[in-house]
């Protein structure tokens, strides 16, 4: 009979415990947003903007119909057309223009918290914003006016309402309009977006092979897609078309650098402001970037 209060107790405090364990989850996840977020904004206009920053200033800096007109071939419009936007609300400051990257990058620690939970758990989906949330290379390209932070938060958020899509026998609409716009918006960011719904095709067609789902509908939101990317399609092949391309107009030259055709603009400026040596700068920064470490000795000894 004295077993009896001891579990009905042991069955109340592990009621408790399930039930204060959604409230603790999302505070570690809150927690690890704001990690990211300071990670990421310390110190982010410490370092000059470099040479693709800079072209991402001069291209944004453009009209709309000259900036969709002179863009390059191997890049898409998504990122600059925002950036247009934001430096008419925010200015040309170095904070201000990677401020704009530090947002999605943020954002996306929320979106894979979400999302690992939905798949493993909440033990998953904090470990996963944990990892993203310290990476590195995540933090590094927060801090940079490129459009890689939105490719990942775009690309994160169509994976998650993919998943829903998945998993629900019968979508919102609601849900379908979000992936169709965010893969939308993954393709338009960079060609690699595309990448993105081809890894949902296949995996459509792996979860097809368990399970009953509307490949039919999804193959219309991928026609959506198309259709949707079609403008920049047409406005592309024109150019290309026009004498090899000679519509598309001169690479923009960021102001302050040393530029060559044959060789990449140094950063704009100095951390005051000034333009500087262009060698100086090249050996300075470049092999401070991840990417750099495999050629700065090479660059170092082939420096006069």
């Amino acid at each position: 009979m004295n077993n009896a209060p001891a579990q009905t107790r042991s069955e109340t405090v592990g009621d408790g415990l399930s039930r204060h364990a959604p409230t603790a989850a999302r505070l570690a996840a809150l927690a690890l947003v704001l990690i990211a977020f300071v990670l990421r904004a310390y110190r982010l206009d410490f370092q000059s903007l470099w040479s693709d920053e800079g072209i991402s200033l001069l291209r944004a800096a453009q009209t709309l119909p000259d900036l969709w007109r002179n863009m390059p071939v191997e890049h898409t419009p998504g990122y600059f057309v925002l950036l247009h936007f934001w430096m008419a609300a925010t200015g040309e400051a170095d904070f201000a223009l990677r401020y704009l990257s530090l947002l999605p990058s943020v954002w996306a620690v929320a979106l894979i918290a979400r999302l690992g939970n939905d798949l493993g758990g909440r033990t998953a989906g904090l470990i996963a914003a944990a990892l993203l949330a310290t990476n590195a290379f995540q933090v590094w390209y927060a801090q940079e006016a490129r459009m890689y932070g939105w490719l990942l938060a775009s690309g994160l958020f169509a994976t998650w309402c993919f998943w829903l899509l998945l998993d629900r026998r019968s979508p919102a609409k609601r849900v379908w309009l979000g992936y169709v716009l965010s893969v939308a918006a993954t393709v338009y960011l960079h060609f690699f977006g595309f990448l993105v719904p081809l890894v949902h095709t296949v995996a459509a067609l792996l979860w097809l092979a368990c399970r009953d789902v509307r490949l039919p509908a999804l193959g219309v939101r991928r026609v959506t897609v198309f259709v949707l990317f079609l403008p920049w399609s047409s406005a592309r092949w024109t150019c290309s078309s026009s004498a090899g391309g000679a519509a598309a107009g001169p690479e923009p030259r960021p102001r302050g650098c040393c530029c060559t055709p044959t060789r990449r603009a140094t950063p704009c400026r100095t951390r005051r402001g000034r333009p500087v040596d262009s060698s100086s700068t090249w050996r300075w920064h470049w092999p401070a970037r991840p990417r750099g470490f495999a050629v700065a000795p090479a660059q170092a000894l082939s420096s006069p």
